[in-house]
Parts: structure tokens; sequence; C-alpha cells
């Protein structure tokens, strides 16, 4: 077995049987489990805003402008709309698409660094099982189309490096950059420009500006600009908004309530790269000693993860998926930590891997039988439980030693999918997704017909599912402070009831005149503002984090 497996890690078509196995288990479940708050569902209801409006240049939520990021997420969302429905599995679509591209650029970059086609196929494995990578695939937000962006315009900048007489690459590097632009704007370029100077300095190659460099930047400043500028015309003001509010704003102040500590990243980080934090740490720490003649490589590799890390540390806002790029790095160095590894030591991380792959599935189906809030379907993961152990019985073989990171970093990634789309195929209230209460209105003929309000949040989760508009009442919460300032009328008056600084109970009142449904959270055990509906006469049902009442 380990020599037919070996013969074929030599074919060049192994990597796509590789490359389809995942595809196919990344749609396994992807439409299982309902849209969840609040990104997701936000990308997802815009893009269905275009679908229903035709307008694939101005973002809507819910009925109002939505200027915070270019609109390629929405765009790429609505074609999924256009191709599968509107779903939760058109929503998700693309993004495995992203996933497969990744990987494929993640082993193209490996073959220019390291030279060797089996490391460049575990560094793709490893990618892929990376808990960081598939958190950013399962959930609809810019993210994996931004990573995805900033590989590809990595691997066209390496490879131009690498044979500057391939005069194309350099071409499509400026693509790239301005493809990053119209998904998250200038603060994704932070990546690509960190590895092509730190590239420069480490290997000493200069970065020349000529005329293939300036045909490169005007494509650049057109593809960039196409979409802010042929917006100013209609909204002035349109460029200023983008850069101070939802950009500057986000470094440097408590913006959307997405403020962290300085060392956030230090204490997450380490817990989304698991299983392989031990190959990275000894591959980081050895780099200076090592007498591999890919020390600068290493260098390479390490002063981008540091400059990441620093950067993205010193911006107030922070979220774990800000610094997904990180990962081709991290993936790397664990290739480079592995390879300096005596036997003892790689035996010791092929179990860690192992372990952590088998405690995956056991540690779901144990939660579900510690806690009454944690619904499981333990036959699947007892299912899965067994299955990777009979597989690890056999690959911990001696005859295995040579394939067997390479199966394991598989496994991981497979593991990883199918174990949280059962969590959240049964956990929907769980993991802040309210379509089972949506899907309850639906079916209940005494509820359907009457019109949904939402309590002092902003549900675009609601709308989505919801057959008609759905009615937010303002009572001060920062995700119901829309920014009304581009609307061209004011039908956003006929979805938003503002409460602040009026007498509740008589608009509550006024609201509950015509048959309708209210929801409202429940936050620390303790119905949001419960005086206001507890003391009426009304019909309430409990849904964990939800109330609603009618």
């Amino acid at each position: 077995m380990r020599q037919i497996f070996e013969k074929l890690l030599y074919q060049r078509s192994f990597p796509a049987v590789l490359l389809g196995i995942v595809l196919v288990c990344s749609f396994i479940g992807l439409g299982s489990w309902g849209l969840t708050e609040t990104s997701e569902s936000r990308y997802a209801q815009i893009a269905a805003e275009m679908v229903d409006t035709g307008d694939y240049l101005r973002p809507q939520l819910m009925g109002i402008y939505h200027y915070h990021k270019p609109p390629l997420t929405y765009q790429i969302t609505a074609l999924g709309y256009h191709i599968f429905g509107k779903s939760e599995f058109a929503s998700r679509f693309f993004m495995q698409i992203a996933l497969l591209i990744q990987l494929i650029l993640v082993f193209k970059i490996a073959m220019l660094l390291f030279e060797n086609r089996k490391k460049a196929l575990l560094a793709m494995l490893i990618y892929f099982s990376l808990p960081l990578v598939l958190v950013s695939t399962r959930n609809l937000t810019t993210d994996a189309y931004l990573n995805t962006a900033v590989l590809s315009s990595i691997y066209f900048w390496l490879s131009y490096k690498s044979n500057e007489k391939l005069w194309y690459n350099l071409l499509f590097f400026y693509l790239f950059l301005g493809i990053i632009i119209n998904i998250k704007g200038p603060v994704g370029l932070i990546f690509p420009a960190l590895l092509v100077f730190s590239h420069a300095i480490i290997f000493k190659s200069k970065i020349r500006f000529n005329v293939l460099a300036l045909s490169g930047l005007i494509l650049f400043i057109i593809l960039s600009g196409f979409w802010t500028f042929s917006l100013t015309q209609q909204y002035p003001d349109l460029l200023n908004y983008f850069v101070d509010e939802q950009i500057l704003s986000r470094v440097n102040s408590n913006s959307y309530n997405r403020t962290k500590p300085i060392w956030y990243y230090a204490l997450i980080l380490p817990l989304v790269i698991l299983p392989w934090l031990w190959p990275v740490v000894k591959s980081f720490f050895r780099a200076d000693r090592s007498t591999n003649p890919n020390r600068s490589l290493n260098r390479l590799l390490i002063w981008n993860v540091v400059l990441i890390f620093i950067i993205f540390s010193a911006f107030s806002t922070k979220l774990i998926l800000y610094i997904l790029p990180i990962s081709l790095y991290l993936s790397f160095l664990a290739v480079q930590g592995i390879d300096k590894m005596n036997p003892k030591q790689k035996k010791y991380t092929e179990f860690i891997v192992a372990a952590i792959g088998l405690i995956i599935p056991i540690s779901a189906s144990l939660a579900a039988g510690f806690s009454d809030q944690i619904e499981i379907d333990h036959l699947s993961l007892i299912a899965i439980s067994l299955t990777v152990l009979i597989l690890y019985v056999w690959l911990f073989r001696p005859s295995q030693d040579s394939i067997r990171l390479a199966i394991l970093a598989l496994t991981t990634g497979f593991i990883l999918i199918v174990s949280s789309t059962i969590f959240f195929r049964n956990n929907e209230i769980m993991v802040n997704s309210v379509k089972p209460i949506m899907t309850h209105i639906e079916h209940d003929p005494e509820l359907n017909s009457r019109r949904v309000l939402v309590f002092n949040y902003l549900l675009a989760s609601a709308e989505f599912y919801s057959e008609q508009p759905v009615i937010t009442v303002n009572n001060g919460h920062n995700t119901v402070q829309r920014d009304l300032r581009f609307q061209d009328n004011e039908n956003w008056k006929n979805t938003i009831v503002n409460m602040r600084g009026r007498d509740k109970k008589v608009i509550l009142d006024s609201l509950m005149q015509k048959p309708s449904l209210i929801l409202v959270r429940r936050r620390s055990d303790q119905i949001e503002s419960s005086d206001l509906f507890l003391n009426r006469k009304l019909q309430m049902i409990d849904f964990d984090k939800w109330v609603l009442f009618y």
C-alpha cells in the first residue's frame, strides 16, 4: 500500500484527485443549517436584495444602502442565487470553490518556494486541515474571497520573480491587487505588500518600475477605482465615507464593538492552527540555528507571520479572520518544522495530530451529554469516531511512516468539516441562526399571516427567510443604528420604528394593534426590556436565545 501511495504521490494527476475529494467533502451538508448572525446573514441578505432589485452596484441591506464594503462578495453570492436559487447552499457555494482555488495556489506557491513535490503536497494538506481556513469557508463573509485574491497575488508575484521573462505574471499580480480592493478595500493590500518587500530584502531582489510595471499599475487603478468612482457622481462624499469611516475608524476606534485587547491574536491564533502548533513553533524558534539551505525561506515566512501579527494587533478592531492569509505561512512553517524533526519528534507530532482528530467528534458527543442545551447526532459522531479509529490502526503500522502525516492532515480536515456540520445542523439557535424560529412561523397557520417585528436588533436573516419586510424596532442597540445619508427616498420609515426618547409603551401599543409577531432577544437569561412585554396579555414561545411574543 505504501509503495502504491508513494507512486501516486509523484503522479501529476494526484493533487487533482485530492482536490476532487476535498471539494466533494466541502459540499457535505453545506446548506443544512441556517444563516448565522450577524455577518453571514448580512452578506446573504444584501446579495438577495441585489437579485431582487437588479442593482448590483449599490448594495442594500433591508432596503437601506449599505456601503461598508465594495460589492464583489455580494455579487459573487448573488451569482450563486441565480444558479441555485436563494438558499444557504447557494450563499456558501462559491466559498467552497474559493477553498479549492486556495489549495491549488498553496500547492503552486509551495512548489515555487520548496521546489519539492512531497513538501508542496504536505503544505497543501496541512493548510486544508487548519481550523482557521475551514471556518472562513463555512460561514459567508469576505474573508475566504479576500484570502483567495491575496494568495493569487502572491503566487503571480513569486512566479514573476522566478522568471521575469513571463511578463504576464506581473500583470496578473496587479489584476489581483485590484480584485483585493473590490473585496475588502485598501486594508487587504497589506498582505501582498509585506510579501513583496520582505522578499526583496531577504533575497536581495530589485523591485523594478518599468513600462510593464506602469501598465500593471494603470490596470490596478482602473479596477480598484471603478466601483467608487462610478458612484461618486451620485454620492460625492462616498470616497471620504469609505476611507474615513469604513477603513480608518476600524483601525483606531471601537468600530462595531469589535475592539479587542492587544494580546487577542496571541491568545486565539494558537488555538485555530491546531493541531500544527508544535511544528510551527519548532520551525519558528530554530530558524536562526538551522544549517538548512532554506534558511532564507524560513526568514521570509517568519517575517511575514511576525509583521502580520504586529500590524493587526496594533489595530483596535480585531477578529481572527482578519489575519486569515497568515495561514499560508503557518502551513509552510509547519512543513519546515516537520522536515527538521528526528524520527522520535515526528512520531510525537503524528500522535498529537491523530489525537486531536479523534478528540473532535468525541468531545462534541460528550458536550451534548453534559448540557441540555446542546443537541447532537450521536450515531453520526460515533460512526465518524470508529471510522477514524480504524484508519488510525492501519495508518500507524510501521509500513506507513512516509505517508502518515499527509493522510492525517487530510483526515483532520474531513473530521472538522463533517463534525462542525453535524453540530451546526443540530444546534441552529446556539450558533445564532433564527431559521428554526422563522420555519416555525411559516408552518403555523395562526402565525404565518402576521407581520414580523424584531425588537432592538438588526436581524437580517429574519428578512431572508420571510416573504414580507421585517420591521426593526430601534431601542438603541448598535446594530440598529442605520446610516441614512445616502438614501434618496424615505421608504425606510416603513421598516424602522424609533423608540429612543419616546414613550415606548405607547409605541408598542400602536405596533401591536395590527396582527404582529415580535422577536425579543434573551440576554444573560433575561428577556430584554421585559417590562414592556411580560405585563401584557401576550402569548409567548421560548426559543432559548429569542422569545416570540404575539
